[in-house]
């Protein structure tokens, strides 16, 4: 029954959103965007200022802005401060009218990256916060380096997100993805939401817009949250707790403290960025919302045996950033 409200929210929203116009990326086959301006710099302005000038409108313009919610990400490294640039980018791309809100740690950055954060745009906000707040237990982190999956050890830092008490709504976005339509339907869904791991195979004979009923997981890629202190100091508590061992990083946590009670999002809104390489039976691409480079990320170049439409989504990303490399 929930998972029907849900589905009847978001087609709901859906109606309001202009969806259209094509971005041919690839052979010329599209995909549905909303990029309405050019991807290029401005004249007379350095190649970053024109690029964001672009895609932002001005002060005066149609975007109102919804003065209690917001999308947030987090990045604790040049590379993935550039791949939160780009997301903010693509949200305001394709149209949001919510506040966009980048957490980053002033200590795991370089000065220029930290400059570039602080002169792109006035409407970004910037949150300051300390990474080795939310380092797990010597048990987790032992576990992590046995699996081969160490590099978990830092996704707790999604833990923080719950702190940005000042909006009575967030949507957390890893900022290794792109939005490729616009999500704001995501703000009349209830706490908790989120994307979930599928059991299929990335190939399955199972659209990417399927319901999935064999889900195990919660996947904290995105999820739509109302911040609260007491909800904080809680997942706060279980990252603590010495005996916990978080096999499965802060998603473990998650899934501990909301139990069944966690509303599931539909798969389009975490999409492999390989999955288009399935076939038109399970890869439709007027169905995506949000693509991910869990496997690859957008700042390494993809092998060149990967497939041409996973090949675009890089591309798309590049675009984005490849002007968010040095000071504006």
């Amino acid at each position: 029954m929930r998972t029907a409200v849900i589905s009847l929210f978001i087609a709901l929203a859906a109606l309001e959103t202009l969806v259209g116009s094509f971005l041919f990326l690839y052979d010329g086959t599209p995909f549905p965007s909303l990029i309405r301006r050019p991807l290029s710099p401005g004249c007379g302005e350095t190649p970053l200022q024109g690029l964001v000038a672009n895609i932002y409108p001005q002060p005066n313009e149609s975007y109102p802005l919804a003065k209690d919610q917001a999308f947030v990400t987090i990045c604790s490294s040049d590379d993935y401060c550039r791949g939160a640039l780009a997301l903010m980018l693509s949200l305001r791309q394709t149209g949001t009218t919510r506040h966009l809100v980048v957490m980053y740690s002033p200590k795991e950055i370089s000065p220029s990256t930290l400059t570039i954060l602080q002169q792109f745009h006035p409407s970004l906000h910037l949150v300051p916060f300390d990474p080795s707040a939310y380092r797990p237990s010597q048990r987790t982190i032992d576990e992590l380096e046995r699996i081969h999956k160490p590099h978990w050890k830092n996704s707790f830092t999604k833990l923080a997100a719950f702190s940005l008490t000042n909006f009575t709504k967030v949507i957390y976005i890893d900022s290794d993805s792109l939005v490729v339509q616009n999500i704001d339907e995501l703000f009349l869904l209830p706490h908790f939401s989120c994307t979930y791991q599928s059991n299929h195979e990335p190939c399955s004979p199972r659209t990417v817009d399927e319901e999935d009923d064999t889900f195990q997981h919660i996947n904290s890629g995105l999820f739509v949250t109302r911040p609260s202190q007491r909800l904080f100091q809680e997942l706060m508590g279980h990252l603590a707790d010495p005996s916990a061992v978080w096999w499965n990083g802060d998603q473990q946590i998650l899934l501990h403290h909301f139990g069944p009670q966690w509303n599931r999002l539909p798969q389009v809104y975490s999409v492999g960025i390989d999955a288009c390489a399935c076939g038109p039976d399970v890869y439709r691409p007027s169905s995506i919302k949000v693509v991910h480079f869990y496997k690859g990320k957008p700042w390494s170049p993809p092998s060149s045996d990967r497939h041409p439409c996973t090949r675009s989504f890089y591309r798309l990303w590049q675009q984005y950033t490849r002007n968010i490399t040095t000071t504006p």
